[in-house]
C-alpha cells in the first residue's frame, strides 16, 4: 500500500460511507482548467438521429466546455448545457451564444420542471460520482426531467483490463470494486474514477427501456490507457 493510500485509510476510515471521495472529485473538476473539462469524448451515433429533430429540447448534463453542443445545434435542436464549472459554461456560451446554460449545485435537485426535455445527454458524468446514494439521486433527477417518450443517452466508462492496478487501490481504500484511483505527480490521490458495466447502467436507469447499447474502446485523453465505453440509450 502506497504512502498516500495509508494516509487516506488513516485519516478517512469508512470513506465509502461519507461524501469525502465525491468532495475530492468535485474539487478536482472545479479547480481544473476549462480545456480539461471534457464532455464529448464520444459523439452520438445513429442511435440518436431519429430523436434529434428541429425544435426538440436537449439537456447536456455535465456539459463541461460544450463538446457536444455543435452536434446538437447542427440538428436545429434547442440545447441547454448544465455543469458545476462556471468557467466551462462561460466558455460554452462564448462559443455558442444560442446555447442555454445552467450552473449546477452539487447535491441539489435540478432546477427544471418534470418532463422538460426530449433528450438528455449524460457523457462521462457518473464516473465522477462515488457515493451510491448520490448516483441514485442523480439518475432519479435525470429520469424526472426527461419527457415520456423521450430518451437519455448515456456514455460511461466500463471495466477495462488496463485499470486493474487502479481498481485494486480503489477496493483497498473504499471497499468497492471498479473504482480506479488516479494520482498526481507527487503520488497523492488526485481523484477517484468509477467504472460501470452495461448491466449496472441498465439497473440504474430502470424502469426505463434500453433501446440501444454498444461498446467503444478508445484511449483515455488523460492517461492514454484503453477505456471501454458503454453507450446506452434509455427510453421513458
Amino acid at each position: 500500500m502506497s504512502k498516500s493510500m495509508r494516509q487516506w485509510s488513516q485519516y478517512y476510515p469508512n470513506a465509502m460511507n461519507s461524501a469525502l471521495p465525491d468532495e475530492l472529485n468535485e474539487q478536482y473538476w472545479l479547480q481544473s482548467d476549462v480545456q480539461q473539462v471534457l464532455s464529448g469524448i464520444q459523439q452520438p451515433g445513429d442511435e440518436l438521429e431519429i430523436y434529434l429533430k428541429k425544435g426538440v429540447r436537449v439537456l447536456d448534463f455535465g456539459c463541461g466546455r460544450g463538446d457536444l453542443a455543435a452536434y446538437i445545434l447542427n440538428k436545429e435542436a434547442a440545447y441547454t448545457g448544465a455543469d458545476i464549472h462556471k468557467g466551462a459554461l462561460d466558455f460554452l456560451q462564448t462559443r455558442y451564444p444560442v446555447a442555454g446554460t445552467v450552473l449546477l449545485k452539487s447535491g441539489e435537485p435540478l432546477s427544471f420542471s418534470s418532463d422538460s426535455f426530449d433528450v438528455v445527454l449524460v457523457s462521462f458524468v457518473l464516473v465522477s460520482i462515488i457515493s451510491d446514494e448520490m448516483v441514485h439521486q442523480t439518475v432519479k433527477e435525470l429520469i424526472r426531467v426527461v419527457k415520456t417518450g423521450g430518451v437519455i443517452w448515456v456514455t460511461e466508462a466500463g471495466p477495462s483490463p488496463d485499470y486493474q492496478s487502479e481498481y485494486i487501490d480503489g477496493e483497498q481504500l473504499l471497499g468497492k470494486k471498479m473504482i480506479a484511483v488516479s494520482y498526481n505527480e507527487r503520488k497523492e490521490i488526485k481523484r477517484f474514477i468509477r467504472h460501470y458495466s452495461s448491466e449496472e447502467l441498465e439497473t440504474l436507469f430502470a424502469p426505463l427501456k434500453v433501446i440501444s447499447k454498444r461498446v467503444v474502446v478508445h484511449p483515455s485523453p488523460s492517461s492514454g490507457k484503453n477505456v471501454h465505453t458503454n453507450i446506452c440509450v434509455f427510453k421513458k
